[in-house]
C-alpha cells in the first residue's frame, strides 16, 4: 500500500511561513509559481516581463506574510490579484507612454475620429478624477491605496489598522459612488 502525502493547507503555510518558515514560503512559491506565470505571460504576451511580476509578487508575499497570516487571506486569490494589478499596471504604462508621443504636437494625428477618441479619453479621466476627489476622506484614502499602490484589501487593512471587511466595504462604497457619478 502506497503512503500519500497530503499538501499542507495554504492557510498553514502562510501561517509558517510569517513565522519565518522558509520551507513553508517555499512550498507556496512551487504551488502558485507556474500558475502565475501562466496567467502573467497571457496578460502581458512578454516572458520576461512575467516573470519579473511573478517574483515581485511573491516578494510582497514575503513582505506582508505577517499581515496577511493575521488577516487570515486567501492566499492564491491574493497572489493572483496582485499579479493582475502589477500586470494591469504595465500595460497602463505602455498605453500612457503612447498616449504620451500622440500628445505631442509633431505626432498628433490628423484624423478627426483619433482626435475625438483622445479628447473624450481625457475628458472622461477628469471625470474619474473628480469624482474620486468626492469620496469622502477615508474611502477615498483606501480607493487610493488600491487602485494606485495597488495594496490588497489586508495590506491596507494592516498599513490603516482597520479590519479586511472594513477596507472591502469602503472599496465596495467607493466604486459605486463613482460609477453612480459617472453615470
Amino acid at each position: 500500500m502506497a503512503w500519500f502525502h497530503k499538501p499542507e493547507p495554504d492557510g498553514v503555510l502562510l501561517r509558517r511561513t510569517a513565522e519565518g518558515d522558509t520551507a513553508a514560503f517555499e512550498s507556496l512559491y512551487r504551488r502558485y509559481a507556474a500558475k502565475l506565470l501562466h496567467f502573467v505571460t497571457g496578460l502581458l504576451k512578454d516572458p520576461q516581463r512575467a516573470e519579473d511580476v511573478v517574483q515581485n509578487v511573491f516578494t510582497r508575499l514575503f513582505l506582508y506574510r505577517k499581515s496577511l497570516a493575521e488577516a487570515g487571506g486567501a492566499v492564491e486569490h491574493w497572489l493572483f490579484v496582485c499579479a493582475r494589478n502589477e500586470s494591469v499596471n504595465i500595460l497602463k504604462s505602455k498605453w500612457q507612454t503612447s498616449v504620451r508621443r500622440v500628445e505631442d504636437p509633431a505626432v498628433l494625428p490628423h484624423s478627426g475620429a483619433e482626435t475625438e477618441q483622445h479628447v473624450l479619453f481625457n475628458e472622461t479621466l477628469a471625470r474619474l478624477d473628480a469624482a474620486i476627489s468626492l469620496l469622502p476622506d477615508r474611502r477615498q484614502e483606501i480607493y487610493r491605496l488600491s487602485r494606485e499602490e495597488h495594496l490588497s484589501a489586508a495590506e491596507i487593512a494592516a498599513r490603516l489598522g482597520l479590519s479586511v471587511r472594513t477596507v472591502e466595504k469602503h472599496l465596495q462604497l467607493a466604486l459605486q459612488d463613482i460609477r453612480s457619478r459617472l453615470n
